[in-house]
């Protein structure tokens, strides 16, 4: 019996179950209606879904929201068009104004821990908007002090990009 990559899906490559003549190998996928049968895959076709995910992560976003205001206690609604819920989305702080080490037009990706009860961000994303919802404090790990601490809004610019 192959050796489990999870509970649904089984690769092996190596001894008998690559058939070099051929140019497959075998491939068990209990999810792909074959019920644990073999399947068989030719190298080229591996490479070709490779080539897919790399595209699909390296591609440009299907949409960028430019720079947007940073606020507090408030909620960010921005229309992205794709008519779908976007598969991915990043979040970034743009620096506007040199603080707290970082330079202007430097990106940081946003993952607000505040531990304050009016801190935070949290992001919700569905088929018509992403939307950011701002408390009062939104904290940064500093670039050269290492330590958290809470922006001045008007230094900073928010900018979100979302793929289909």
């Amino acid at each position: 019996m192959p050796k489990t990559l999870d509970d649904n899906a089984y690769v092996l490559l190596a001894g008998s179950n690559i058939d070099e003549a051929a140019d497959k190998f075998h491939i068990w996928d209990d999810d792909a209606g074959t019920s644990g049968q073999d399947k068989h895959t030719t190298l080229n076709e591996l490479i070709t879904r490779i080539k897919e995910l790399q595209t699909f992560f390296s591609r440009a976003p299907d949409y960028d929201s430019g720079e947007q205001t940073v606020s507090t206690d408030t909620r960010l609604t921005l229309a992205h068009g794709l008519g779908a819920i976007p598969r991915r989305i990043e979040i970034f702080l743009r620096c506007k104004t040199p603080t707290q080490g970082y330079l202007v037009n430097q990106e940081v990706p946003m993952f607000d821990g505040s531990q304050t009860t009016d801190g935070g961000i949290v992001v919700a994303r569905d088929a018509t908007n992403i939307e950011i919802i701002q408390g009062a404090d939104i904290s940064l790990l500093g670039r050269t002090t290492f330590n958290k601490g809470f922006i001045t809004t008007s230094s900073w610019r928010w900018v979100v990009r979302a793929w289909k």
